[in-house]
């Protein structure tokens, strides 16, 4: 469980981009994390696991504030995919592989090696094993980032826009494997996506930032048309399709 108590940050002495975030998060959900642009929910992600240090407030992970823990100890426990991942001239394997860097003393072990595989294998990464990540397409490259967060067993997946950039089959594929990671592994996840149907359709809980606040935190029953009105300043319809909740502009 993630409790977020009171969280405030700025970028020196500029003005405030959160004020007073609280909301908890349990395992084996997926939370996204909505707003529009300049609302502050990349900023609020790396607050979680201390990219960025709030300028007041507690991050709680199973009870142990975050503060307390030191880089290794966080990395063990939180993974954190950002939103522009470069590739680099490493293959795939080997670039997965560095998602154990917080185990390794010296070299890898077996156990290590394993991990790493198994990672690769759940993403349907094999064929691409000894390929370049530098040679993938945007998708490819998504899943290998997103194998390699996994090859760190986190009890707790941070996401920043993990769709960008990717065609709309990558789109829902990416969403789909994130949401069973979630479930399968019993883990939190937690995204910061621009897609509300997408964030609709893969995710559980939803928490909506508007001028540095919460604006509303819950489940489907804060994905109301009044809600992303005044959260985006538009006016939406919401249909159900074949049982999924579809927002439509007007």
């Amino acid at each position: 469980m993630m409790a977020v108590e009171s969280i405030a940050f700025s970028y020196d002495n500029s003005r405030s981009i959160l004020n007073n975030i609280t909301f908890s998060a349990l395992e084996g959900s997926c939370y996204a994390i909505l707003g529009n642009n300049g609302a502050g929910k990349s900023t609020l992600l790396k607050c979680l696991n201390r990219i960025l240090r709030p300028k007041t407030g507690t991050v709680y992970l199973d009870g142990d504030d975050v503060k307390s823990l030191n880089g290794k100890n966080i990395a063990r426990r939180m993974a954190y995919v950002e939103q522009h991942s470069e590739g680099g001239r490493l293959t795939v394997f080997d670039t997965v592989l560095l998602g154990r860097k917080p185990y390794i003393k010296l070299n890898p072990g077996k156990h290590d090696i394993e991990v790493a595989q198994r990672a690769i294998e759940r993403l349907e990464l094999s064929r691409f094993s000894m390929r370049y990540v530098d040679e993938l397409s945007g998708g490819e490259l998504q899943k290998v980032m997103l194998a390699r967060a996994l090859a760190q067993e986190p009890a707790v997946l941070l996401l920043d826009e993990p769709t960008s950039s990717l065609d709309i089959y990558n789109q829902y594929e990416v969403m789909r494997i994130i949401k069973d990671i979630a479930v399968s592994d019993n883990i939190l996840v937690i995204v910061v996506i621009h897609d509300i149907n997408l964030a609709v359709r893969y995710c559980d809980r939803f928490v909506f930032l508007k001028d540095g606040l919460v604006y509303a935190c819950g489940g489907h029953e804060v994905i109301t048309e009044q809600n992303i009105k005044n959260i985006y300043g538009i006016d939406v319809t919401i249909e159900t399709v074949n049982g999924k909740k579809i927002i439509v502009p007007n």
